[in-house]
């Protein structure tokens, strides 16, 4: 497990992850915790990135495979979110990094993200780079 410890807008905090590189997909495992209740219902969104910043594969969905929508989280809980990102069976050899964030799925407003008190470029957090396939 990977510490964070990222602040998306004031009521949450990315903890930690796991990341996994299967064939043809990757699984990220996202630690959520509410500092306390966030009064949005947000969508969490994971996004594969290639070196020109377009994205090549993407996903957004309410936490934990719609189980537990931000707004029923409770203070100091841990969010176990999964996430299974299919990769394109063309996706070019080369760097890639992989982002995530939160939005409102009317709106798509992002909340701000934050990470040692420096504020995220376009309020979406770079996790990692990786070398793919």
């Amino acid at each position: 497990t990977i510490p964070v410890e990222a602040q998306f807008g004031s009521h949450i905090q990315l903890h930690s992850y796991d990341l996994s590189v299967d064939p043809g997909q990757l699984k990220l495992t996202l630690y959520w915790q509410a500092q306390s209740v966030p009064e949005t219902g947000w969508f969490v969104f994971v996004h594969l990135v290639d070196a020109s910043g377009e994205i090549v594969a993407q996903r957004g969905f309410v936490p934990a495979e719609g189980l537990r929508p931000t707004t029923g989280w409770r203070a100091n809980e841990i969010i176990t979110d999964v996430h299974q990102l299919a990769l394109p069976p063309d996706l070019p050899p080369g760097q890639y990094r992989l982002r995530v964030g939160l939005f409102e799925p009317n709106s798509f407003g992002r909340p701000s993200v934050t990470l040692n008190n420096q504020p995220q470029p376009d309020n979406q957090l770079t996790l990692t780079e990786l070398t793919l396939p």
